[in-house]
């Protein structure tokens, strides 16, 4: 049994190592965002070449969160079936406030300023800021078929009205 799970905002699915440690009856399998127009239908492309029967289980955080959307959707367009969505502390709004990715990351990203992480300095920045160029433009215009859980760790906002989903928290 496989779990599939997209980027955080960080844009890379080396998160989910911790987790996938933690939990041994599951495959976990995470992408890395992809600065590619094609980024939903090449996940979930790869999603159906390495489990070709639904349902599927789908997890998320943060970013990540929101980006299972247009996946999920793209799934059910497929006639594929998704028997859990998991959001952990991920953000399903329609976003519209301007804001610099960067500054949320900005620590992180300190930490990488030196000479010898200059690149992959340059190059995480790249990614974010795509990434999250992808996160505001996705368009919450059908509902999803699929049973959602919400995690929200102590102090996050929970999610009380978005027409888009149909929420189990």
């Amino acid at each position: 049994r496989k779990i599939f799970c997209l980027p955080p905002g960080l844009s890379y699915g080396v998160c989910y190592k911790v987790i996938a440690e933690q939990i041994e009856d599951y495959c976990f399998c995470a992408f890395n965002y992809l600065k590619d127009d094609n980024f939903v239908v090449k996940v979930v492309d790869q999603i159906i070449e390495l489990q070709p029967e639904s349902p599927y289980i789908l997890m998320g955080y943060s970013g990540g969160g929101k980006s299972l959307y247009p996946v999920v959707k793209e799934l059910e367009k497929r006639g594929k079936s998704i028997s859990h969505l998991i959001s952990i502390d991920g953000y399903w709004e329609t976003n519209k406030n301007e804001y610099d990715v960067l500054e949320i990351y900005q620590e992180f990203l300190d930490q990488l300023d030196s000479s010898y992480f200059d690149y992959l300095s340059i190059e995480l920045k790249i990614r974010i800021r795509s990434y999250d160029s992808f996160l505001r433009n996705i368009q919450f215009d059908t509902k999803l078929n699929s049973k959602m859980h919400f995690l929200v760790s102590q102090g996050g906002k929970i999610i009380e009205s978005e027409h888009h989903i149909n929420k189990e928290i």
